[in-house]
Parts: structure tokens; sequence; C-alpha cells
């Protein structure tokens, strides 16, 4: 498998970190403790700097910063609003359908070149 795969593969994984993070951090919200009692902020957390170590791998793998952070942030972005909407229950205009129809056509059109 060539470099430009596995980063492929990292950046994947990262994605799926960082919708992971953003749930459990949004749970973390939810909840009346105080923080440093709050084990779903730890988890995102931890999720978080997942998504640091291989943000590096992906890098390292020859993935240039610019293509890769739009890659990650826009499939992140993505699954983000996803979760938002299935899990969470919040709502999506259709001002902000149409900005998830443009990222994602930039995402493709990213990843193809």
């Amino acid at each position: 498998m060539d470099s430009r795969s596995q980063g492929s593969i990292f950046i994947s994984f990262m994605i799926i970190f960082e919708i992971i993070s953003q749930y459990f951090i949004q749970k973390s919200v939810n909840i009346p403790t105080i923080w440093y009692k709050n084990v779903n902020l730890y988890i995102g957390l931890l999720g978080q700097l997942i998504m640091s170590s291989l943000y590096y791998l992906v890098l390292k793998s020859g993935y240039s910063l610019a293509i890769a952070n739009t890659l990650i942030d826009g499939g992140g972005a993505l699954g983000i609003i996803l979760l938002g909407y299935f899990i969470f229950k919040q709502k999506i205009s259709h001002r902000q359908l149409m900005a998830i129809f443009i990222t994602m056509f930039g995402v493709i059109m990213l990843g193809v070149s």
C-alpha cells in the first residue's frame, strides 16, 4: 500500500474520530454535573487527541496541509451535521442544506484531484 492510500485511510479515521468526539462533547454539554466529573467530556477530548496524532500521519503520507485539512473538515462537517440531525434532532434549514451540498461537491472535487 502506497503512502497516499495510507493517508486516505488516516483521513477516514480522522473523520470518524471527529464525529465520535463531537458526539461525546455534545452529550457532555447536556449533563448537569461539574465539568471535571463529566466522563463524556473526557472521551470527546481523547478523540480530539487521537485526531491530532492521525493528522500528523496524514501529513507524513504526502498530503499537503491545505488539501488534507479541507478533506477532513468537509467530511467531518458532513458527518456532524448528520449526527446532529439524526441523533440530537437538530433542525437543518434549506439554506444550510444547500451549503451541505456545496461542501460535499467541493470535498469530492478535492478528493479526485
